[in-house]
């Protein structure tokens, strides 16, 4: 929020330019005019490239920029120039360097490709640069930034490629924290791009459309919050390579092959919905809390990943999956804290006079072979309680070596735990119960 604050300040500077009164071009009056003041760009198409290398706001009025299709159209280079109220076009179709090195540091590939492809507005080396109010309409990358720390991205459209693999980035950061706010990004490869940009906050954005809509690569203690993903070929949310204190809160992931994807360590991820996708919730991430979160009508609802059974995962509701939940190699995951677990659709009990309890009393493993169906068939209600059936898990428990890969909630809830979202997951409205 301060962030944010800091940067919307930078739209109260006085007017100094208009273009076609006091100056001919769009890049002429940003020549003219002092610095700390505002050139404003009347209506009508101007096809020009543009530079600003001083603290300027650039402010349009149903004004359109456009680059001609070749290269980046609006090239940012010194601190504290806002954009506001632009369409821009004609973005060249670059998504890399075309002399990126392959030797070297490791790191050197992915700063010299992803980050000098073309874009609608590219900054490098700056700080305090707010885009906002902007349309762009790009084949390569939207909003591309390299080392601007402070920098803000609010109320931006981008319409990127049809297909993923011919496009980049909606908005692309690297090496800094920025803000990504309240914005649109459909098509292209990835909605929001983050490498090594620690303390980022993506946030009430919606993303259509493309391989993933948050991405985050070596990116740690960000918040990506109340997003909407739609559609996307990878999945709505992805964290990897080992970051460390992220927060995943409340987003919207439906329809889209894949959910959300947490890598790393000492993460929180709550109160998401995730609707119809092949794995909802991947948990990759160690030491980190799953809570509050709904899964929803997908064909695996929360993929446990880790070896090491580190994670709190409790009041989640597992609902009308086709397998609620999976494990894979490593011990018994025990999905219980403080005698309280998850909702489990088909969960049932075994002590009928005891409705006023908030758990059942029977246990309930998502990775049972019986249990596992029981909110698909009531004949695995019938078999789980055959002797023979009984007799194996018994064994099973207290037999090393024959339960593995497994998933134990001891506490099931009676109730979903966030009957609002769940509602919301039903796209149905009820009072909640809380």
């Amino acid at each position: 929020d301060g962030r944010v604050a800091a940067a919307e300040t930078l739209l109260d500077r006085p007017t100094s330019v208009v273009v076609g009164r006091d100056a001919p071009t769009v890049q002429a009056a940003v020549a003219a005019a002092p610095p700390n003041t505002t050139v404003v760009v009347p209506a009508g198409t101007y096809d020009e490239r543009i530079t600003v290398d001083k603290p300027l706001t650039l402010r349009g009025r149903n004004a359109t920029l456009d680059g001609g299709g070749n290269g980046t159209v609006l090239r940012v280079q010194a601190a504290d120039v806002a954009v506001t109220g632009l369409t821009i076009q004609g973005v060249g179709n670059a998504t890399r360097a075309a002399n990126a090195t392959e030797s070297g540091d490791w790191d050197a590939p992915v700063q010299q490709g992803y980050g000098e492809g073309d874009a609608g507005v590219t900054a490098r080396n700056v700080s305090g640069l707010y885009v906002h109010d902007v349309t762009i309409q790009t084949p390569a990358n939207g909003v591309l930034l390299r080392r601007v720390p402070g920098a803000v991205v609010d109320e931006l459209r981008v319409n990127g490629s049809e297909e993923w693999l011919d496009g980049f980035m909606g908005v692309i950061a690297m090496n800094d924290p920025v803000v990504v706010q309240s914005s649109s990004v459909t098509g292209g490869r990835d909605g929001v791009y983050l490498h090594r940009a620690d303390g980022t906050v993506v946030r009430n954005n919606t993303f259509r459309d493309q391989r993933f809509g948050v991405h985050l690569m070596y990116t740690s203690e960000t918040v990506v919050a109340d997003n909407v993903a739609r559609g996307q070929e990878g999945s709505g949310v992805v964290v990897m390579t080992r970051p460390a204190e992220n927060a995943i809160v409340g987003n919207d992931v439906r329809h889209a092959n894949g959910g959300i994807f947490v890598g790393g360590a000492r993460s929180y991820v709550a109160e998401n919905v995730v609707v119809d996708t092949d794995r909802g919730l991947v948990a990759y991430a160690t030491q980190s809390t799953y809570e509050h979160n709904v899964l929803y009508r997908n064909e695996v609802g929360f993929a446990a990943s880790t070896v090491v059974p580190s994670n709190r995962v409790v009041a989640n509701d597992f609902v009308d999956n086709d397998r609620h939940a999976t494990a894979g190699p490593g011990p018994l995951r025990i999905y219980t804290e403080d005698g309280r677990g998850n909702y489990w659709d088909g969960a049932y009990d075994t002590k009928f006079g005891d409705r006023g309890s908030a758990t059942l009393s029977r246990a309930y493993s998502p990775t049972d072979e019986l249990d596992r169906r029981l909110h698909r068939t009531d004949a695995a209600v019938t078999l789980g309680a055959a002797p023979t059936v009984r007799g194996l898990r018994a064994f099973q428990g207290t037999t090393p070596g024959f339960r593995k890969a497994s998933i134990v909630d001891l506490a099931p809830l009676r109730r979903p735990a966030n009957p609002a979202l769940l509602a919301d997951a039903r796209n149905e409205t009820v009072v909640s119960d809380r």
